[in-house]
């Protein structure tokens, strides 16, 4: 069974480029824009080659950040 669905409301991405690839990701809103130190994961998290390592957000709380290389 195949199902199409069609979305009304203007959609947000966030495009990333590698060499001459891009992708883009759909987002819900844009955070804006941080300067973080990203910390490997370590033994915390089990190894996924989707997230490269984390942050502690301003506000507390902990953010995954995707590893671009692997998505391109």
């Amino acid at each position: 069974i195949t199902s199409i669905e069609k979305e009304t409301e203007n959609k947000k991405a966030v495009i990333v480029k590698k060499g001459s690839s891009c992708a883009g990701l759909v987002i819900d809103a844009p955070a804006g824009y941080q300067e973080a130190v990203i910390r490997p994961l370590g033994s915390f998290i089990p190894k996924d080659p989707l997230f490269c390592g984390g942050v502690i957000l301003k506000d507390g709380r902990p953010a995954l950040i995707l590893d671009i290389n692997m998505w391109i």
